[in-house]
């Protein structure tokens, strides 16, 4: 008898939710009308919006590129089922307007994904909102000091080489590989080395794919399908009654396990080494130093939780997204032998003979950064983010209530025909040569995002990015597998459906 009760009233609450989310819904389309009556509508349903055509956020990537390039819109609106309306930002006004606001933040909520985003990396810099993620930022932003970025050269160097020298092995039949799996190791690599001070000769070893790196994959995919499947916004229903949601817990366990070994590690080393020591060991004091000695201006640490958060946080924006950016670097100059040859001749008048990348040697590759620049405009590694305004915001003549959805679409931005000319979709580094980008937008290009918001390791990339396409071009003649197109997908970084197949060529001058 009880049993009959508790079912009939968990289906009251359940129906009484759905009839509350419905009623809803309607009067935020309802609202929605009167407030974008003149923004550009992407609608195929009037209920269901765009649901039946997006099953991926590649899909709601692509739909809105080919949106933007058909219309040249600077922004667009539309919906998913039982969410609410979004504005989607396709040029630089209304990127602008967004990236200056003081009050547009990282979007939690029940639908929101770095609420589900939480559950792996916690509430980092990359997830985290108001006074705690100021806090953190300040006391982070020492981490990423010009002159301790210089010193990180000489690693790149060294977890390039490695690189190369694995590469090689595996390319010296002539046959392609897929170098994505070959960089994400590497990258990962770099940011254990330079931000943890952690060398583990393991982390480019041949064969599968590194534990952590596969587990991030596996978390990306299952949070986005996630996204996709609104019941499955209830944690408990996700968690408890899910094969995926157990499985993301699983994956979850596994990165947070590796965050705490090099934690540990590193406690166990600086408890171990009196202050004199630590002097002698190394110069400056790296990411994870300053996570553990960090205090704020009342004086307090960063507890156990918030280190560990952050360590999540940038093990993997560190690397995947690096990782994903010189992929398509290698991709494109395979492309484009020509571009490729203008790279080689740019490095080669700068870096003669077996001489290494130097920090002042980067900052002369004039040619390779604008081609570094047009990959990252082609294939923007972070195609999209998701913010929400905490206060009312006035965009074109408009204002938008607090609460309202900003989806910040960078991939459209960098391919809206009214921004880059008929030619965008062409490869074409000299569009970032200076005498060609006097007159642009400075919010026209960002793909480490803009205003208080950016990313704070920017620097640290692209200085990656170029010794590590440097030193490739150096030593190798890169060529595309023709039998094997790299097709992009958006999924939280821009990756190859199926891989990036590659042919690496030995140089006789390089050996």
């Amino acid at each position: 008898m009880y049993g009959g009760k508790a079912v009939d009233y968990v289906l009251t609450i359940v129906v009484g939710w759905l009839a509350w989310k419905l009623v809803r819904f309607i009067w935020k389309r309802e609202e929605h009308k009167r407030i974008f009556a003149d923004i550009p509508l992407l609608c195929h349903h009037w209920f269901w919006g765009i649901t039946e055509e997006v099953k991926s956020v590649n899909d709601l990537t692509m739909l809105a590129q080919r949106f933007v390039e058909k219309t040249g819109a600077k922004w667009f609106s539309t919906w998913l089922l039982f969410l609410e309306p979004a504005v989607f930002p396709c040029h630089p006004d209304i990127f602008r307007a967004v990236y200056s606001a003081i009050d547009v933040r990282k979007r939690h909520g029940w639908a929101g994904p770095y609420r589900m985003f939480a559950a792996w990396a916690g509430e980092g810099l990359l997830t985290s909102n108001g006074k705690k993620w100021e806090r953190n930022r300040r006391l982070l932003t020492p981490a990423f000091h010009f002159d301790i970025l210089k010193s990180y050269v000489n690693v790149y160097n060294t977890t390039t080489s490695i690189f190369m020298d694995k590469i090689g092995q595996a390319t010296s039949d002539g046959k392609s590989v897929d170098v994505y799996p070959y960089i994400s190791r590497a990258t990962l690599d770099t940011m254990l080395r330079c931000g943890m001070s952690y060398v583990d000769p393991s982390v480019q070893n041949d064969g599968n794919q590194h534990p952590y790196v596969s587990a991030v994959h596996r978390l990306g995919a299952l949070l986005f399908e996630r996204l996709l499947k609104p019941v499955l916004y209830w944690d408990f229903i996700y968690y408890n009654m899910t094969a995926e949601g157990k499985e993301f817990r699983k994956y979850c366990d596994k990165v947070h396990q590796f965050a705490d070994e090099i934690i540990l590690d590193r406690r166990r080393s600086i408890k171990a080494q009196t202050s004199d020591e630590c002097t002698k060991r190394k110069r400056h004091l790296d990411f994870l130093d300053i996570l553990i000695t960090a205090r704020d201006d009342a004086g307090l640490a960063l507890t156990d939780k918030e280190i560990r958060e952050e360590v999540d946080t940038f093990l993997f924006a560190g690397h995947d997204t690096t990782a994903s950016a010189i992929s398509w670097c290698l991709y494109s100059l395979g492309l484009h032998p020509g571009v490729q040859d203008a790279v080689r001749d740019e490095i080669e008048a700068i870096l003669p003979g077996d001489e290494q990348p130097t920090s002042e040697i980067i900052t002369q590759l004039q040619y390779t950064t604008c081609v570094i620049k047009e990959v990252l405009r082609f294939f923007s590694p972070v195609p999209a983010q998701s913010r929400i305004l905490a206060r009312p915001l006035t965009m074109e003549g408009k204002t938008f209530p607090a609460g309202q959805i900003i989806d910040i679409q960078q991939n459209a931005l960098h391919h809206n025909p009214a921004v880059w000319g008929d030619d965008h979709n062409e490869f074409k580094p000299e569009r970032f040569l200076p005498e060609n980008s006097v007159n642009r937008d400075p919010f026209a290009f960002l793909p480490f995002a803009a205003g208080q918001r950016n990313c704070i390791g920017q620097h640290f990339a692209m200085n990656e990015i170029k010794t590590f396409v440097a030193s490739v071009v150096k030593r190798f003649t890169l060529k595309v597998d023709r039998d094997r197109t790299a097709v992009p997908i958006a999924e939280i970084t821009t990756r190859a459906k199926d891989g990036i197949y590659l042919h690496f060529l030995e140089r006789k001058s390089s050996v």
